[in-house]
């Protein structure tokens, strides 16, 4: 089967493409030497195809990332191309990435955390390619939450970057004894509520003290769905932060994580 996967979004635009024996895989940012470079449309993401050699004819299906409500995938109609089409959930997509992993299969449980998906959603866990949980508003994302407040620091770059810079920054802190005190007992769903009473200037111990919160009650979303001996995956862009994955790993040494962890993996999982 010829099949295309096709991720435009807002940044890190890719395809893959696969005739059933090999895989093409193909990132604009190495081509333009931008970081984050995005096609505008997914017109540019074809004629990229074609540039590469692709023969969009002989196509037997398409990807694309956006499903609706809490579908895995349904199927849409692209103006001009009369290709079978399927759209895929944005974090369906992140977990069925981590297939290039060595000892992955098709059973495994995964889970992902992102900044944000498909309808303001920002984590699933799933298995056996269901979901069990389809997570929780846009403004608990650990990752969404960091790239705020990146910007209301003040903190330089692109909006993509922010929540990876401050998740550097906070380890030059310590903890802060009093902010831990205050903060003792909240669950992963207020989180919200302590990163929206954040210091107006940057306080890096503030940040260390959160951080060192939040690693935890992540860990104990991992301990709801799995053991510590089992094999799961763990893709988005949350999954780059290496304090939280050691952390992981002291716990379950399983935990499979891809390189192509954030937007960079999605039409792999398409």
């Amino acid at each position: 089967m010829r099949f295309l996967g096709v991720h435009v979004g807002l940044h890190d635009s890719n395809i893959t493409y696969t005739d059933g024996n090999k895989v093409l895989y193909f990132k604009p940012e190495r081509a333009y030497q931008i970081k984050h470079y995005a096609w505008a449309s997914i017109e540019e993401a074809f004629n990229a195809a074609k540039t590469l050699g692709i023969d969009l004819d002989s196509l037997d299906a398409i990807g694309i990332i956006g499903s609706k409500d809490d579908e895995l995938y349904h199927q849409v109609q692209i103006p001009n191309i009369n290709k079978p089409t399927i759209s895929i959930g944005h974090h369906y997509a992140h977990a069925l990435s981590c297939w290039p992993l060595d000892g992955y299969y098709s059973g495994i449980k995964s889970f992902v955390l992102d900044g944000q998906g498909d309808n303001a959603t920002t984590s699933i866990f799933c298995s056996n390619r269901l979901i069990h949980r389809l997570t929780l508003p846009e403004h608990e994302s650990l990752g969404r939450m960091l790239r705020i407040l990146g910007q209301k620091w003040g903190v330089k770059g692109h909006r993509a970057d922010l929540a990876g810079k401050l998740m550097a920054l906070q380890s030059y802190g310590k903890i802060n004894t009093e902010t831990l005190t205050k903060h003792a007992g909240v669950t992963y769903a207020e989180l919200k509520d302590v990163f929206m009473d954040a210091p107006t200037a940057q306080d890096i111990d503030w940040l260390h003290t959160v951080h060192n919160i939040a690693e935890e009650l992540i860990i104990s979303l991992f301990k709801e769905y799995a053991n510590p001996t089992e094999p799961i995956t763990f893709a988005g862009g949350v999954a780059q932060n290496v304090v939280i994955n050691a952390k992981l790993h002291e716990w379950n040494e399983n935990i499979l994580i891809p390189p192509h962890s954030p937007d960079d993996g999605l039409s792999l999982g398409i």
